[in-house]
């Protein structure tokens, strides 16, 4: 079925012919099955980045904050 064009196929599946099908599926498959898997390792990288990103903003805020009342406390016990 190779000399049959993908449009020749879908029309010959439309009228039943399921062999069709898998000769578009067999086609395809491959290409496909690698755009995905990039669409979705660019995704899983993005999100993994945005992740990092605000566990590190998350960090900076916290040891900040502590920091903050670790020199307040020694201020206040210096005071007395």
């Amino acid at each position: 079925m190779d000399a049959v064009t993908d449009d020749d196929l879908i029309l010959m599946y439309r009228r039943g012919d399921a062999d069709a099908f898998d000769a578009l599926f067999d086609r395809h498959h491959a290409p496909v099955y690698h755009f995905a898997r990039a669409v979705l390792a660019a995704r899983r990288a993005r999100l993994i980045e945005w992740i990092e990103q605000r566990e590190r903003d998350y960090t900076r805020q916290a040891t900040g904050s502590w920091a903050a009342r670790a020199a307040g406390e020694e201020f206040q016990q210096g005071a007395l």
